[in-house]
């Protein structure tokens, strides 16, 4: 990573490490506050050391490279139980994915899987675009 961003700096590009390892935060937890049309786009609800970095840092960045020195993981959340998911044979529909990671790390991904996650019974209030 560090080469990575040497490279840019002999460029005269304006760059910043940002170690997330010291930061206190919590993970997405799907509450689409992010995405409400009443409030402002993209801005999490959520408190903490990495609101900082996402509101003043990543928004206004012209290009984010993220890196990582552990393993990679796939989280996958639907709005199905358990049963259904092998009903539907929905592992296997995202191995092809889960391989192609595997690939890439050299290490077979961790793989996390939340089922019945919460969902909205109005999506008119929920924006669609991601722009």
């Amino acid at each position: 990573m560090i080469t990575f961003i040497n490279n840019y700096v002999v460029t005269g590009a304006d760059t910043e490490l940002i170690s997330l390892y010291p930061l206190q935060y919590r993970g997405c937890v799907s509450c689409f506050y992010c995405k409400r049309k009443d409030k402002e786009h993209g801005t999490c609800i959520i408190r903490d050391d990495l609101s900082p970095v996402l509101e003043k840092k990543i928004k206004k960045a012209d290009a984010v490279m993220l890196g990582k020195t552990m393993p990679s993981a796939f989280i996958y959340s639907m709005n199905v139980t358990e049963e259904l998911s092998y009903q539907f044979n929905l592992r296997d529909s995202l191995k092809p994915f889960e391989m192609f990671a595997q690939t890439i790390f050299a290490k077979e991904p961790i793989k996390y899987y939340a089922y019945n996650t919460f969902q909205f019974d109005d999506y008119s209030k929920i924006s669609h675009d991601d722009t």
